[in-house]
């Protein structure tokens, strides 16, 4: 009697490919677009995500976001390095996951040529530009001008055709025209558009070392500009024209306002 040959197959169990739900894939563009980036490993087939910052809770919020990445046991360090420009050193904390199709994917889409654009489909929301702000935004203020505020973009890596589609993106989300705009290497939003940006993110800040950033002071109020208006002097001098309907006057402060005496 024969014996036939019994063959087995051997069949690969692998780890399927992560998912992201739709807010998590805002929070990883607007992480990707500032402080992120994706490694390709020499001899690995996939690639991984890579997050470096000098402020460790903004990297341990981040992962917390990612509960579902390929986390190791030693995915967050956190060493001191040294700069020659400076001459001083800093603490950098660095952010790794383990390899994952998911990461090569988004390497293909982020590094098309194997350099870092943005991706024609990226969408600016809520939830990307908050995690935007926190990795590579800035609050902008003047001692001179104690009130007013600007915030900024840091855009330096993109070309300056990636940095409009970005700027014509964020008008559509605003909803403005105006008060966006490039200036050098960062994304500027002034004005009115500041006021919705800020409205988007009052109290709203899952890393306390940057709560700074979100000192928007009078820009939490939608109509700052035009309240301001009527605490300007010229106003103040209108009105005090109008009611005593003289045309020279002494004026003092908004409440201090004398007609001038004629000799």
């Amino acid at each position: 009697m024969r014996v036939g040959l019994v063959t087995r197959k051997i069949v690969r169990v692998g780890i399927k490919m992560i998912k992201l739900t739709k807010y998590q894939m805002s929070v990883f563009d607007g992480l990707m677009i500032s402080d992120a980036c994706l490694e390709r490993i020499s001899g690995k087939r996939n690639s991984r995500f890579i997050l470096g910052t000098s402020k460790a809770e903004f990297a341990e919020r981040a992962k917390q976001q990612f509960l579902n990445f390929p986390w190791s046991e030693k995915s967050l360090i956190t060493k001191d390095r040294y700069d020659k420009r400076t001459e001083k050193s800093y603490s950098v904390t660095t952010l790794r996951s383990k390899v994952d199709e998911f990461f090569t994917a988004q390497r293909a889409r982020w590094y098309p040529n194997g350099v870092k654009v943005v991706p024609y489909d990226i969408e600016i929301n809520k939830d990307m530009l908050l995690w935007w702000y926190i990795g590579d935004g800035f609050l902008s203020r003047k001692k001179s001008r104690p009130n007013w505020r600007c915030v900024g973009l840091a855009t330096d890596s993109f070309s300056d055709m990636d940095n409009n589609i970005l700027i014509e993106k964020l008008k559509l989300f605003f909803k403005e025209d105006d008060n966006i705009y490039l200036c050098g290497n960062e994304i500027m939003i002034s004005a009115q558009a500041l006021c919705c940006f800020a409205s988007l993110f009052e109290n709203e800040c899952p890393v306390d070392d940057y709560s700074y950033k979100f000192e928007f002071g009078q820009y939490l109020n939608k109509n700052y500009k035009k309240d301001s208006y009527k605490n300007r002097p010229l106003s103040h001098i209108n009105e005090f024209r109008k009611k005593n309907k003289v045309r020279e006057l002494d004026f003092r402060s908004n409440q201090d306002i004398r007609k001038v005496s004629k000799v």
